[in-house]
């Protein structure tokens, strides 16, 4: 059964990590200087691995049974496959997601949405004084809040990290990550949040960004980042969930 979501934190597996293997009670990595690092599974909130870092089958069934999600993330830093644990609730969200779906209108619903949420975000900014400086109000809003986009000012390395805390509360909460709207597209409901999220990070963070510069410095900064965020996450998450609600 899974453990308790309290007091657990992701598991970063780094390029050096040659193998991800199951000793009990946790996951066991080894890594090509001779060191190995054993890890209580108890600790464990998600995992993010290079895609070329082997698992063993024993790992790989021990993160399911204890309910933790698993993201592989390619060369390009992209997010290009999940292992994720089965959620109990998860057909009563589907069926909501796929009735929202149903409605010939969905993407511009969606569109106007999103939109709404990026308008909020900039206008919390402003006034509290987050928004980058290196970025003018002007051109958020005509940039980042009618097309959705904007520079990246945190390294672009950690945008799946993004994905991944994501896709974790979502399925905590019993939704689906993404589910076939028709024969041509696909909701994202991920990405959709993800975006939010990821621009939340690099132009709602004023200029602490530019005060890291090694990979541990980033890692710790990400995320002690996501834990004063995690209310905007699940924010955001009741926000489409009331989206899908409309009739």
């Amino acid at each position: 059964m899974p453990i308790d979501g309290k007091n657990r934190i992701p598991l970063y597996v780094t390029p050096g990590i040659q193998r991800v293997a199951c000793r009990n009670p946790g996951l066991h990595l080894q890594h090509a200087d001779g060191r190995c690092i054993q890890v209580p599974i108890e600790r464990i909130s998600r995992v993010t691995s290079p895609t070329s870092v082997p698992w063993d089958q024993a790992a790989l069934m021990l993160t399911i049974k204890q309910g933790i999600c698993v993201h592989w993330i390619s060369h390009d830093g992209e997010i290009i496959g999940r292992l994720l644990p089965q959620t109990p609730i998860g057909l009563s969200r589907e069926a909501l997601v796929d009735q929202f779906l149903g409605h010939a209108d969905w993407r511009e619903r969606l569109d106007a949405w999103a939109t709404a949420q990026r308008d909020g975000q900039l206008r919390d900014w402003r006034k509290r004084g987050a928004l980058n400086p290196k970025v003018h109000p002007s051109r958020a809003h005509r940039e980042y809040v009618h097309r959705g986009e904007h520079a990246n000012f945190f390294p672009i390395d950690a945008r799946p990290w993004t994905s991944a805390w994501v896709a974790s509360i979502l399925l905590e909460d019993g939704f689906p990550l993404q589910r076939p709207a028709d024969a041509d597209s696909t909701f994202d409901l991920c990405e959709s949040i993800a975006a939010l999220l990821w621009a939340e990070l690099n132009l709602g963070s004023g200029s602490l960004i530019a005060q890291e510069d090694d990979d541990f410095s980033i890692l710790h900064f990400f995320e002690a980042w996501t834990r004063r965020h995690h209310i905007k996450l699940l924010e955001a998450i009741r926000s489409l969930g009331r989206l899908l609600h409309q009739s």
